[in-house]
């Protein structure tokens, strides 16, 4: 027996049933919203959670995101938040099954926000068995959404769920129910739903518990599990300053601290009590003024090992568009011409693209079954290479191929050809034939040079290499002391494929600067980053990859294990944890993210500023490569400032003008002309 039902807002609207019972006494109240007051909204002040939930199934790491999230919740202290990439499948956020009677009508509700000031469209269904209701739109006020629905005349139990069907992010649900009515004089009115509002959750550690301690300064929150019956202290400081404190009781599975009072910026959180692993939590955390905007030019490359593991994730946290692996084609291809599903690349491509971010793989280097295990240069070996990409292409959805990694470098090339472009050539032309068959629209990256060599690039595009190429890449790391010579570099290499046809679109596939023992300060590692990718696209390249996300070096300290954004977890806390280079990537896509490049201003000698945006909107990014400078500007109104580090300071113009002091760190500039 079907109903079919419609949203209510507050009051119940009229059902159109078929065949149903006697209703007897009139259903029990509905839930009603309070008023919602007029204008734009604050957000609500949660954090999510590296937790399981208890009696309910969440959708997969693979199609979605859904977490626990503590803090400003509808009821008690947690609640499920979900988000999703847009997608023409629906699928389940959240399900679970419960015992009904026969020939019953029941009411199912789910109290529902969104991190959104205004209200947005949501595709988003609550669904009882075949019955089902479509989510309003929603924003950060809690509405409940209501479902009535009949059962059948031999049904003894029905699946619950919330279908979400396309883009979605930040929406929070709570305080779910599930009653049968009518009543008798005798019965009650239990809730037939398991862990209703989400209270009973599984922290993945005791300590800190947020999924990323890079956060929204409007909803920052710290989620800290301490052990059942104990206790613990926390504060956030600026060196020897406290900026806030307090004490937290284990009354709960995962208590929220809202930040309320704490200005965006890098701070030191230290939390001291029993916890599983450690006494004492020293971390760095960073507020970031606003949401943070993806942004598709930019990319990560992320290898594939276990403490990387969630770094898909954190790589969107921080708006890049793009992650970077490498196909593992030894463990794909065990044996010759057959082809087995590594599990681990699948489910890491399609969380990537769970989370909204595109997959740059880079096409297998050696495999011990073709010219012993080195570089292919046989006609066999690179017809195998070829064969394997089309396969990665059409078994695991990747959106491009880079052919090779430093073809031109041993010893990531130790084949029997050499390291020249006409060598290359063979590669890049069986490969791209075969890709382009399986699947004529995906990219083909051409390059991946150590370093950048004209000479090379220049001999690959005479010998007719263009045909087979999209966009063209290197790994310029000769810009390590001067990020912004890589404009030259864009420069150069567009003119040099432009002598021989159509230039294809520059990707600069890895840049990076390392925080090895003796070398660059974490500090100057930000700045690099900053400079670098903001001269990068200031000359036109199309993609920007950072390597790599996390620090291969558990101690940081070896020149090629420190080239990451994050260290490695340390005891007590669930996420990755952030060197100020981590932070500063969010800083830049929270205030440049998705915006066009609009030119080059001169303001003085000494002083590099790159406008992005246009009109009101322009955001200028302003630093002195030599590392002091003064800039100047036209400004009727506030002007607001905002450091690498997340930290926003305001100036106000004398005589329709404002003046700042520059260093080689960069700032992020609102309000001037």
């Amino acid at each position: 027996m079907k109903s079919r039902s419609f949203l209510a807002l507050g009051v119940i609207g009229a059902l159109l049933l078929s065949g149903c019972a006697d209703t007897g006494p009139a259903a029990p109240p509905a839930p009603v919203a309070e008023e919602r007051p007029e204008g734009p909204l604050p957000l609500p002040r949660v954090a999510t959670v590296e937790a399981g939930v208890h009696d309910w199934s969440l959708g997969p790491r693979s199609r979605m995101t859904v977490e626990p999230a503590v803090g400003a919740v509808h009821d008690g202290t947690a609640a499920i938040q979900i988000s999703a990439p847009a997608s023409g499948t629906p699928s389940p956020a959240l399900r679970t099954t419960v015992a009904v009677e026969p020939e019953r009508r029941y009411r199912l509700v789910a109290w529902v926000s969104a991190l959104n000031p205004e209200p947005v469209s949501v595709p988003v269904e609550l669904v009882a068995g075949e019955a089902s209701v479509a989510l309003p739109h929603v924003d950060a006020w809690w509405v409940p959404v209501i479902l009535e629905f009949d059962t059948a005349v031999d049904q003894q139990e029905i699946e619950i769920q919330l279908l979400v069907g396309g883009e979605v992010s930040g929406l929070l649900v709570d305080d779910l129910s599930l009653v049968a009515f009518p009543l008798s004089a005798e019965e009650e009115t239990p809730n037939l739903l398991p862990n209703p509002s989400f209270e009973s959750i599984k922290p993945s550690t005791s300590g800190v518990v947020n999924t990323s301690l890079i956060l929204d300064s409007r909803t920052a929150t710290l989620a800290v599990a301490v052990p059942s019956g104990g206790s613990a202290t926390w504060s956030v400081r600026s060196g020897d300053t406290e900026l806030a404190g307090g004490a937290i009781e284990g009354d709960a599975p995962v208590t929220a601290v809202p930040l309320e009072g704490i200005e965006p910026g890098t701070w030191d959180l230290k939390v001291d009590g029993v916890f599983e692993t450690t006494h004492s939590i020293s971390t760095p955390i960073a507020l970031v003024d606003g949401s943070i905007t993806t942004d598709d030019r930019l990319g990560v490359h992320i290898h594939s090992t276990k403490y990387s593991e969630g770094g898909v994730e954190q790589a969107a946290e921080l708006g890049y568009g793009t992650v970077r692996y490498t196909v593992p084609w030894r463990n794909m291809e065990a044996e010759a011409g057959s082809y087995k599903t590594v599990k681990g690349f699948q489910a890491r491509v399609n969380i990537a693209h769970a989370r909204g971010m595109e997959v740059l793989a880079i096409a297998p280097s050696r495999n011990p079954l073709y010219d012993d295990g080195r570089t292919p240069s046989s006609s066999e070996g690179i017809a195998a290479l070829a064969a394997v990409t089309a396969h990665v292409v059409k078994k695991y959805g990747v959106d491009a191929i880079e052919v090779y990694n430093e073809f031109n470098h041993e010893p990531f090339n130790n084949g029997a050809c050499g390291l020249d472009a006409e060598c290359y050539l063979q590669m890049l032309s069986a490969v791209s034939d075969a890709v382009r068959a399986a699947d004529p629209d995906t990219p083909i990256v051409a390059g991946a040079t150590a370093q950048y060599d004209g000479a090379w690039f220049n001999e690959l595009w005479s010998l007719g290499g263009l045909q087979y190429a999209n966009a063209e890449s290197f790994h310029p790391y000769s810009i390590y002391f001067a990020p912004e010579e890589i404009e030259g570099i864009v420069q150069n290499a567009s003119e040099i494929a432009g002598q021989y046809g159509t230039p294809p679109e520059v990707w600069i596939s890895e840049m990076g600067w390392t925080t090895e023992e003796g070398g660059f300060s974490p500090q100057l590692q930000a700045e690099m980053l900053i400079r670098g990718q903001v001269s990068a696209l200031a000359a036109g390249a199309g993609r920007v990859f950072w390597y790599d996300l996390v620090d291969d070096d558990p101690e940081g300290k070896t020149h090629e294990g420190a080239f990451g954004l994050f260290r490695q977890r340390i005891d007590g806390v669930a996420a990755l944890v952030p060197k100020p280079a981590a932070v500063a990537q969010a800083v830049l896509t929270s205030e440049i993210g998705g915006l066009p490049y609009t030119g080059s201003e001169d303001r003085g000698a000494g002083v590099t500023t790159k406008v992005f945006g246009e009109g009101a909107e322009a955001v200028r990014v302003v630093w002195s490569p030599g590392g002091s400078g003064t800039v100047a500007f036209n400004a009727s109104g506030p002007v607001r400032v905002v450091s690498a580090t997340g930290q926003v300071s305001g100036l106000q113009g004398s005589g329709g003008s404002v003046s700042l002091d520059v260093t080689s760190s960069p700032v992020f500039i609102t309000g001037v002309e």
